[in-house]
């Protein structure tokens, strides 16, 4: 019909495709929402999937197999369930670990609201040994599990508690390298000797006796190398990214899941403010913390207590940004975030701030197209992941 030479013809044909073509998008956009975005009113959990495994000898609940087969697959199927969230969360922290002691039963009772364990790798019956074994592929939800962590730290009881963080945020700016040449040791010895012989020659009427000395030296080297020393010398200075907006948004996101409030140092007087700038400054340059500063701004917390600005809880540490690299297969900076330090100290208790633990030294890694993104992404996961630790031990 396109290529009829009639115009009203070719007319009415663009006047139908007008008409079709808004359909058509409509149908292509719905194509595309299902195909990327998944069913209407579909909520997509997010899951980590981990194999667990497990070898139930089932002769201590039943006498045979056959009749029991059904409750004897289930069983192994829980107990690899139950594998493959242990071996999930002994992947996090030593705190969350202790944490997910105490709860177990209660997630063992209730597997199925913490993993989808559906899908069976592979299974066997031993029936000489009468014992059942299961290999599968666990979808582990990590949103649950979070909110069991929050529900054991005490969050409830201790909600509406205030805490403020102090962290300094060094960014690295430059390294020097020392060498050393290679240190030589060199022997030499020397060692004179003298040969003698004497030749005697005979002939009919006479003997005649002649002797000859020749001198001569040997000598002999060697000694040792000792190889080169080199030393390399970091230096650091305060983050310049906007690092203190990043542990600020990235402690309130997380202390508000655990039922805690967290008040920025920008918000007291201007005494604990000077106070912690110095102590960052001078971290930054000894790579030592303060002690007596430290102390002077654990009692001004101290002395909230009985105000109507009481802060529960602080946290002081150090976080470095290192080196931008790149990564080889991607192009893309990549930066890696430490944290170094960080202590917790509860202000409620006793006559100062007391210590009431610290959050074990890890690192994450950061992407991005530009040095700053890379910095930004790794420096956000690191602080999320003291936040949370943290959140645990405020009890």
């Amino acid at each position: 019909m396109f290529w009829y030479n009639n115009n009203n013809g070719v007319f009415s044909l663009l006047i139908f495709n007008k008409i079709k073509l808004p359909s058509f998008f409509f149908c292509l956009a719905v194509f595309f929402l299902i195909l990327f975005v998944g069913p209407v009113g579909v909520i997509k959990v997010v899951a980590k999937e981990v194999v667990g495994r497990s070898s139930y000898e089932y002769s201590k609940d039943f006498r045979n197999y056959s009749p029991n087969k059904k409750k004897i697959m289930e069983k192994a199927r829980t107990l690899a369930c139950l594998n493959a969230i242990d071996k999930y969360v002994e992947a996090l922290s030593t705190s969350k670990v202790t944490a997910f002691a105490k709860i177990r039963p209660d997630v063992e009772a209730n597997i199925s609201k913490y993993a989808d364990c559906g899908a069976i790798l592979e299974s066997e019956h031993h029936k000489g040994q009468k014992r059942f074994t299961i290999a599968l592929r666990a979808n582990i939800f990590e949103k649950k599990i979070e909110q069991v962590f929050i529900a054991t730290s005490g969050a409830s009881s201790a909600s509406g508690h205030s805490v403020t963080v102090i962290f300094v945020t060094r960014q690295f700016e430059s390294s020097t390298k020392k060498s050393f040449d290679d240190r030589k040791v060199k022997q030499s010895k020397r060692t004179d000797f003298e040969e003698s012989s004497e030749v005697e020659a005979v002939s009919e009427s006479e003997t005649t006796v002649s002797s000859r000395t020749t001198k001569s030296d040997r000598s002999e080297t060697g000694g040792s190398t000792v190889k080169r020393v080199t030393s390399t010398k970091e230096k650091y200075k305060v983050a310049t990214f906007g690092a203190e907006a990043i542990i600020n948004s990235g402690f309130s996101a997380v202390l508000t899941e655990y039922g805690f409030t967290l008040e920025k140092l920008s918000d007291f007087d201007d005494e604990v403010i000077d106070l912690a700038e110095e102590w960052k400054k001078k971290y930054v340059t000894t790579g030592e913390p303060d002690i007596r500063i430290e102390s002077k701004i654990k009692s001004y917390f101290k002395g909230l207590k009985d105000t109507d600005y009481p802060v529960k809880y602080i946290v002081i540490g150090v976080f470095d940004v290192n080196q931008e690299e790149t990564d080889p297969n991607t192009g893309e900076s990549v930066v890696m975030s430490n944290l170094t330090s960080a202590e917790i100290f509860n202000c409620f208790k006793g006559r100062k701030c007391s210590s009431i633990g610290a959050v074990t030294p890890a690192q994450r890694k950061g992407f991005g197209s530009k040095p700053k993104q890379a910095q930004v992404s790794s420096l956000t996961k690191i602080v999320d992941y003291v936040a949370r630790e943290a959140a645990i031990k405020f009890k």
